[in-house]
């Protein structure tokens, strides 16, 4: 291009997604979100650096858009809507469906925690396991109370789309009963 000149760019979004940040030469020069972006450099006299960066579009409790139309194709009507609703009537909301990896309108497709007693070198002890799912973090809690609210961390573990397990030798001991619970989380940068 000639010395001078103005060079035009459009910046498409793909569905469900937007443009969120532009960057000339490491300077960040827009920031929003929208589907189509015009930009304009005018009188270029030297070679710069254009960055665009994209995001995916999230409905209620960053519920991604994509995954909702992928889940159910006519959830695209009202995102926040069926982010927050519990379709499957498994007692989990679909944005907790998005983040546990189960799928929002089958109630089979459940995080369930199963239990069995064993021995452990002679002591009784607990068996824990769960179905993983990959990108997901899962922590194994436990208390004796629920009126206290005390939960200690005893397992923490990646999806790996297998079944994990943990035994736990203080189960049946100590005449206290335990309860336990399974949280999962989205792991970061995936």
């Amino acid at each position: 291009m000639p010395v001078g000149e103005s060079l035009g760019f459009t910046l498409l979004a793909s569905n469900y997604h937007h443009a969120a940040i532009v960057d000339l030469d490491g300077v960040t020069v827009w920031t929003g979100a929208v589907t189509r972006l015009e930009y304009a450099l005018s009188n270029v006299v030297s070679r710069h650096g254009f960055d665009a960066s994209f995001r995916e579009n999230l409905a209620a409790n960053d519920t991604p858009e994509w995954w909702l139309a992928s889940a159910h194709p006519a959830w695209t009507n009202a995102f926040d809507v069926h982010a927050l609703g519990d379709y499957d009537a498994d007692g989990m909301p679909t944005w907790a469906e998005y983040v546990a990896g189960t799928h929002p309108t089958n109630a089979a497709d459940v995080l369930r925690l199963h239990l069995a007693s064993v021995t452990t070198n002679g002591t009784p002890a607990v068996a824990l396991s769960w179905k993983t799912r990959a990108g997901r973090t899962y922590g194994l809690y436990t208390t004796t109370s629920l009126v206290e609210n005390t939960w200690h961390e005893v397992s923490r573990t990646g999806g790996t789309g297998g079944a994990h397990r943990h035994v736990d030798p203080l189960g049946n001991g100590a005449g206290k009963g335990r309860l336990y619970r399974v949280d999962v989380s989205l792991r970061k940068n995936q």
